[in-house]
């Protein structure tokens, strides 16, 4: 036994390091900038697709951001990487609708923080489905709902 880690803290830290090379930056370092891509919706588009592709590699990757948000004895350390993960992913896509809407290729009335909420999500859940279903990719309907009409 000696040597042995909770098996919980070891899925945590190996899911965080799987999404952190999917989407980003991992533990230490400073978020990319949103010029990663050219344009808005590729970045979207690029954030939206590493997302559901990490939660596809790692099925529980759900049930380990379930864990620390709803188990005290979550590992502190984990919890702490997990969020700053999501808030890393947030804010990429934030800025991306947000410099959409200053090149005027994004709709002036969409909330920025509220569509990367819910593109979070989205993404998270159709990763988790594995994308079955006729329904199309949550990037497409994120940058459609965005685009002036």
């Amino acid at each position: 036994r000696r040597g042995r880690r909770s098996p919980r803290l070891d899925g945590a830290g190996r899911g965080l390091e799987l999404v952190g090379r999917s989407t980003g930056p991992s533990r230490g370092r400073s978020s990319r900038a949103v010029s990663t891509s050219d344009h808005p919706t590729a970045e979207i588009r690029e954030v939206i697709t590493a997302l559901q592709a990490a939660v596809r590699a790692r099925p529980g990757l759900l049930g380990i951001i379930g864990d620390a948000r709803a188990n005290s004895d979550f590992p502190a350390e984990a919890a702490q990487r997990l969020w700053s993960w999501r808030d890393r992913l947030l804010r990429r896509l934030r800025q991306a609708i947000e410099e959409g809407q200053r090149r005027g290729y994004f709709r002036d009335d969409v909330d920025p923080k509220a569509l990367a909420d819910i593109s979070l999500a989205a993404a998270l859940g159709a990763g988790a489905l594995d994308g079955q279903g006729d329904s199309p990719p949550v990037a497409t309907v994120i940058t459609d709902y965005c685009a002036w009409r």
